[in-house]
């Protein structure tokens, strides 16, 4: 049984070497290597590829990827120490060439007054390389993340893909037949939670596919309005944690459509959601977020320019804007004079003469509350 269980255990030994072994061959760091083995197992050849793809898209067969590339993550207070500086340093304490070692603890600003253990210098580096490696922005797509969780249990429909594809076949999976849309329209277009990262959507709207910047809620998540054909035209940011709804944009980071905007402001009544309309793009959607888009009768631009609009209001009312602070039509109507019924001018006059007291501007965040 001993001799059995010898045996045994020399085969697992030869398999993990190749494994490990498969992926140095990629292109791979040894370390990084052992570090996908030990953290995926079975997975972790095809979580490497698919890495190596992610990051190495335009040319999979420059040698020099790994060296050329950005991996981990930055380290606060070090931004020119990063995971390949990390790497190295494990390099060197591994090798057990003390002077080596020393220059480099020097190169990089390290204290070289300590004795040094050596053994506890790789285990320490190997965790530092663990840790910053594993925060890499690949790691944290919903797709990856569902594999490592287990939530994605059969890996074979996959497997032969490319990353991208592989990406993208789970997102059409999970968003069009997993996924409960939070509202359906009578015209079969329809508003779905596509997580906080979804590429699927990011390639087919233009833009990263992920709320990154967007909110500092750690629930943050992506909504997308799809048209019956599954084909994306808004993204939004929800915050649940702040009840807002942020990040609103088009194809390509541009101003959401007029005739889409009706859709976003019916989102955010059925979230109970506030509109940041303070960061919109759309004037449209900045003036309507700000007065309730139910009071907005209709916006014209009285100018001829693009800096200030007229707000009629269904109450009959009637205000000007440009679109940061509000005044009164008749405010205007009783200043035309002095600017000789300039109204361009009239307008500059009123919005930036900020020392007149007879003329009380209205701050956008406030209007919705005086109308």
């Amino acid at each position: 049984m001993a001799l059995i269980k010898e045996y045994i255990e020399i085969l697992i030994e030869g398999l993990i070497f190749e494994s490990k072994q498969d992926i140095v061959n990629l292109g791979f760091p040894p370390v990084i290597a052992s570090f996908f083995f030990e953290q995926f197992g079975q997975k972790a050849f095809l979580l490497a590829r698919w890495y190596k793809e992610y990051k190495n898209f335009r040319n999979q067969d420059d040698d020099n990827w790994w060296r050329v590339g950005d991996h981990g993550i930055a380290i606060p207070g070090h931004r020119h120490f990063r995971l390949p500086d990390i790497i190295y340093m494990y390099n060197t304490a591994l090798s057990g060439d003390t002077e080596k070692y020393q220059a480099a603890r020097r190169e990089y600003g390290f204290s070289t007054e300590e004795e040094i253990d050596f053994g506890e210098a790789v285990k320490m580096w190997k965790a530092e390389i663990k840790e910053n490696f594993s925060e890499d922005i690949f790691f944290k797509s919903v797709f990856v993340k569902d594999i490592i969780s287990g939530k994605i249990p059969d890996l074979k429909p996959y497997t032969k893909l490319a990353y991208q594809e592989a990406q993208d076949k789970y997102d059409k999976k999970r968003v069009f037949k997993e996924a409960e849309p939070l509202k359906t329209y009578p015209n079969g277009w329809k508003w779905i939670n596509v997580g906080p990262k979804c590429q699927l959507v990011g390639g087919q709207m233009k833009n990263c596919g992920s709320t990154g910047v967007m909110s500092m809620d750690p629930d943050r998540t992506m909504i997308t309005l799809f048209d019956p054909r599954n084909k994306p035209h808004v993204v939004v940011t929800w915050s649940p944690g702040d009840k807002r709804i942020s990040g609103d944009e088009g194809v390509g980071g541009s101003a959401v459509k007029e005739i889409y905007q009706e859709y976003v402001f019916d989102l955010a009544d059925i979230l109970g959601a506030r509109f940041d309309f303070d960061r919109t793009k759309s004037d449209v959607m900045k003036i309507k977020g700000a007065i309730g888009p139910k009071k907005v009768k209709s916006i014209t631009n009285p100018t001829g320019g693009s800096y200030y609009s007229r707000v009629e209001l269904v109450s009959g009312d009637t205000w000007y804007t440009n679109g940061y602070t509000y005044v009164p039509e008749a405010v205007v109507q009783e200043n035309l004079p002095e600017y000789g019924n300039d109204l361009q001018k009239t307008l500059v006059g009123i919005f930036h003469n900020r020392n007149n007291p007879n003329i009380k501007l209205v701050p956008a965040f406030s209007i919705g509350s005086v109308v």
